[in-house]
């Protein structure tokens, strides 16, 4: 997906926002590369559930000003639904890997757009030498030179001069990094970080979910719709979720399946609440009133098969 837009009055440069995904064998790899690409513009929330990051870069090239918008996205096969989704309308994509993983190229570069290849960086987590051994395997037909990047923001500027540029082929670019410059995000420190509900954001939600007839139950909002069960955890905002067929059925292995919402914009806010809190009464208001988006009732439908 790429999104121009002219440049203002007085101005000389176009906006270019691009959709690229990340691609890895390792989420927390991934997420630091996202962590030290974007710096304070990322967005974790997903990230403890799904392992699923989102950030932004910004390069003023000569001629324009290019905006990455970049989705870690992990390879499970739980969620391939999902990612599937996400994957949707990338212009680019990063595909990041240590030296012990280079195997996996070739699978995690079929998950890329065939229009999307030749604005595709793979980066090798080691010496030169080994991404110019897996340039060699995959692409024994290019002739473009490893990149040796000095840090994660120079591999992904390099990315973006190379998809500004009407130069870019049919074929991904291999860049080296030193893999001390892309720890990987620590997962534990992460979840000790979400944002809980306060005593005051938790009154406020229970008393919304009253206004709209919700039933709430040791700080949960209990929710019956058409196709099941659906439980919202007011404290984390969790979403899960129970098909209806296990209401009537004799087995004990009761379905529990978690549920992604990223934001329902219903038109109206209140500013005493956090946007954690926000997120939360948008999904209740979701359920509620029936007006949950595509993405998730494809999520809802894949639970009850």
């Amino acid at each position: 997906m790429e999104l121009v837009t002219r440049a203002p009055p007085g101005g000389s440069r176009k906006r270019s926002v691009l959709k690229v995904v990340v691609l890895g064998q390792d989420p927390a790899l991934q997420a630091g590369f996202l962590s030290m690409a974007s710096g304070s513009h990322m967005s974790n929330q997903l990230y403890p559930v799904l392992g699923i990051c989102i950030g932004v870069v910004s390069s003023k090239l000569a001629d324009r000003h290019v905006v990455l918008q970049l989705w870690s996205l992990p390879r499970e096969d739980r969620l391939e639904g999902l990612v599937s989704a996400f994957m949707r309308g990338h212009h680019a994509a990063i595909v990041l890997l240590r030296s012990e993983e280079r195997f996996h190229a070739a699978q995690l570069l079929e998950m890329v757009s065939p229009s999307a290849l030749g604005r595709t960086m793979v980066v090798v987590l080691g010496p030169p030498s080994e991404a110019q051994a897996l340039r060699d395997e995959l692409v024994p037909e290019s002739s473009e030179p490893v990149y040796v990047a000095s840090s994660v923001i120079d591999a992904v500027l390099f990315l973006a001069r190379r998809v500004s540029s009407q130069r870019s082929g049919e074929m991904p670019v291999f860049v080296a990094l030193n893999e001390a410059a892309c720890p990987p995000l620590d997962a534990v420190s992460e979840r000790g970080s979400c944002q809980f509900s306060t005593p005051e954001e938790l009154e406020e939600l229970t008393s919304f979910c009253r206004s709209l007839d919700v039933r709430v139950e040791r700080d949960v909002a209990i929710m019956k719709t058409r196709q099941g069960r659906v439980r919202v955890n007011l404290r984390s905002g969790r979403v899960r979720f129970t098909p209806v067929t296990c209401e009537h059925c004799e087995n004990s292995c009761v379905r529990d399946v978690g549920i992604c919402i990223v934001s329902v914009d219903s038109g109206w806010t209140n500013s005493s609440l956090r946007p954690s809190a926000l997120l939360i009464m948008s999904k209740i208001h979701a359920f509620a009133t029936d007006r949950v988006p595509p993405e998730v009732m494809a999520q809802i439908h894949r639970a009850l098969t």
